[in-house]
Order: structure tokens, then C-alpha cells, then sequence
């Protein structure tokens, strides 16, 4: 690792991934949960007052779990740069001086939050250069694709971002708030009031994210799904609860009724869009050039993507509410088939040869603040 190169971050609602621009092999160097704990009061048995990532989610019986990141938007700017300053202390192990930074953001991050995340790097840090790189553009990148609809299912929010040419629009983009962790609140409800067991997600969110992504899949006719679903399907997963006992829950009709969420909300009491109204709007353009680019590269990305059936049931949908006459070149809806495709997006630009064009240098945002950052990475 020399000096000179690129530390890539890119954190969301639930995990922080980060590493540098020679991790070309498709994983960070670092994946932990994007959490603080803070100490309940005064207990022997823990060492520390506040509990970054891993070690937070080992001893959260004992804390106040924090999250510096809700729905996509940093809302505790505190926890927010403690949890930097961890990674690239204690985790990376690197001076920040020393090395230009890529970070990812949400594709529709406010100007506020531009400049806060400009300030904190240049004058906390002391970094030489800076990039902020839209998820939804570095989501694509990673694949090779520089025209086409990012969808990233994330912890706090579903975004769909189409792109152009490499160049996110603004315009069209849509999001919702119904996200993975939503998924995951959802199921530990089911399993709760199906077990009689109490199965907080907050605390259990580790377990029941484990049982979401080994038993869950979306059903191709969820109608059909529920008639035809029979006992002998049903999976029983043992686990250790908090107090170290042994438990086991049954999983049944959960397996698909979760999942179906991202498609009806309203099954988990939530009045928003369905996953496939929300990408429909991104392509329904009056410009038909472009409509035909994007429905033809669709490509789902975050954690809660790779549910099984996810992509062809999306497809289904979408052309069910589009008329060939509408949009004459086939819908396509494939799977990123990188687990951290922002990451991964951020690697492919800091290793462009112009990425160093492409950043805000320490020089400039000296003499201007800043205010400039907006107009460099909106």
C-alpha cells in the first residue's frame, strides 16, 4: 500500500464498508455495522463508554445503540465522524493526511451534507483530496455500465437512480422509505407473534437478518404462493438468545409474506410505493432513445437484492404495466453480481487515470470553503 493511494468509503444505514483503490478483488478490506453504543451506566464489566461497529453489536445488551445514519442521510454528525475517524485509525490504520479519499453517498445527499462531509475531511482530517461519488453511479461502474437504473434496495431506504453516460439524473430519480432493515423489522414481528417468543429486532437483528437471507425469496404470484405453500416447506432455525438459552423458531409462510413487503407495503403497515411503481417512474420519459436504455439495463443492488426470485418478480411486474408500444426494447432486471457493488464502483473510479480531475484538491477547498462542493459532486 503506498502513500499515494485512494481510501474508498462508503457507508450506509446499516454496514460501513471500507478498504483502499488496490482492492480489486471485489471486497473491502473493512465491513463492519454502522453503530455506536454508548453505556447505560456504569458497569464493571465493560471497559469503554462508547462501542464502535462489531464491538457495540457483542455488548448492546449493555448500551444505547446509536445509528449516525438513518434512511440514507447522516442525522448525528458526532457519531458520524466518531465512526470515520475509527475506521481509519484503529481499522485501516492509515493517516489520513497521507491519502486522497473516495466516499459514496446517497445520489440525492443535500447540499448541507456536501459541505459538512467537505468540512470534515479538510479541516478534522486534513485530507489531501476528496471525491463524493453517488451509490447509484458507483453501483453501475462496478458492472461496466455507465447508462441504465441503479435500484439499491439499502438498510434505511430504496433508491432507484437512473444514469446516463456516467452522470446521475437528478430529475428522475425515486426513492422510498421501505427498506431492508424495514424487511427485517417485519420479519422479526411475524416470527414473534408466530413463536410467542420476543424477538426485538434491535436486538435480535443480527439472527433475524441471518433468517431472512438463508429462508426468504420472492414469490413469482404471491396469491398462488400462499394457496399452494404446505408444511413440508417449513424450515426450523435454532439460535441462542441474549441470555445464552437455546431457542428455535418455525419458519413457514414468512419466507415469501416478508419479502412481498417491498412490493405492498402495506402488509408491514407502511403507506408507501411499491419497489416496482417507484423504478417504473424512472423510465417512463418522454424520450423514447432514453426510455428503451434504461428499461433494458436494470440492475439491483444492496444487501436486500439478492433475494432469490427478487429480479425476475420485478421484471414480471414492470412489464405488466408497460405497453410494448411504450417502450419497443425488452425490460431487462438483473442482480449486481457484487455484494458491495458501491464499493466496488469507488475502486474502478480511484484507479481512472483523470480521478485525480474528478476530486476537490485541499488547495482549492482552502481558498474557497466549502460552498463549491455542491456544484463538483451533485
Amino acid at each position: 500500500m503506498g502513500d499515494n493511494e485512494a481510501v474508498i468509503l462508503d457507508c450506509g444505514t446499516c454496514l460501513c464498508r471500507a478498504g483502499f483503490s488496490s482492492d480489486t478483488e471485489n471486497s473491502p478490506r473493512i465491513v463492519i455495522p454502522n453503530i455506536i453504543g454508548i453505556s447505560k451506566s456504569k458497569n464493571l464489566s465493560l471497559t469503554e463508554e462508547r462501542y464502535i461497529g462489531d464491538s457495540a453489536l457483542t455488548n448492546r445488551k449493555e448500551l444505547n445503540i446509536r445509528f449516525p445514519i438513518e434512511h440514507g442521510h447522516i442525522t448525528n454528525w458526532d457519531d458520524m465522524q466518531l465512526m470515520w475517524q475509527a475506521i481509519i485509525r484503529d481499522k485501516l490504520r492509515v493517516k489520513a493526511s497521507n491519502h486522497p479519499f473516495l466516499l459514496t453517498q446517497i445520489c440525492n445527499s443535500s447540499r448541507y451534507n456536501l459541505e459538512k462531509i467537505a468540512e470534515i475531511f479538510f479541516e478534522n482530517f486534513d485530507v489531501p483530496s476528496l471525491c463524493i461519488m453517488p451509490t447509484g453511479v458507483a453501483s453501475l461502474q462496478a458492472s461496466g455500465i455507465d447508462t441504465g437504473i441503479a435500484v439499491e434496495i439499502g438498510g434505511g431506504a430504496c433508491f432507484c437512480v437512473p444514469v446516463h453516460h456516467g452522470y446521475g439524473l437528478r430529475h428522475l430519480q425515486q426513492r422510498t422509505e421501505f427498506s431492508g432493515r424495514d424487511l427485517t423489522w417485519t420479519l422479526s414481528k411475524m416470527i414473534s407473534k408466530k413463536s410467542g417468543l420476543k424477538m426485538d429486532a434491535l436486538f435480535y437483528f443480527d439472527i433475524i437478518d441471518s433468517i431472512k437471507e438463508k429462508y426468504c425469496y420472492c414469490a413469482k404470484h404471491y396469491k398462488q404462493e400462499c394457496k399452494l405453500f404446505s408444511k413440508e416447506r417449513e424450515f426450523v432455525h435454532y439460535f441462542t438468545d441474549m441470555n445464552g438459552d437455546s431457542k428455535s423458531v418455525t419458519i413457514g409462510m414468512e419466507q415469501f409474506q416478508c419479502p412481498e413487503s417491498l412490493f405492498q407495503p402495506r402488509l408491514s403497515e407502511k403507506e408507501f410505493p411499491g419497489l416496482h411503481e417507484i423504478v417504473l417512474k424512472c423510465f417512463k420519459v418522454e424520450d423514447d432513445t432514453l426510455m428503451n436504455e434504461l428499461a433494458s439495463n436494470i440492475v439491483l443492488c444492496g444487501g436486500s437484492s439478492f433475494l432469490p426470485g427478487l429480479a425476475s418478480r420485478l421484471q414480471n411486474e414492470l412489464e405488466s404495466m408497460t405497453s410494448t408500444e411504450e417502450c419497443s426494447k425488452k425490460i431487462n432486471v438483473s442482480v449486481t453480481p457484487f455484494q458491495h457493488a458501491a464499493f466496488q464502483g469507488g475502486v474502478v473510479t480511484a484507479n481512472c487515470a483523470d480521478f485525480s480531475q474528478m476530486s476537490m484538491s485541499k488547495e482549492f477547498y482552502d481558498e474557497n470553503g466549502p460552498f463549491e462542493i455542491a456544484k463538483l459532486f451533485r
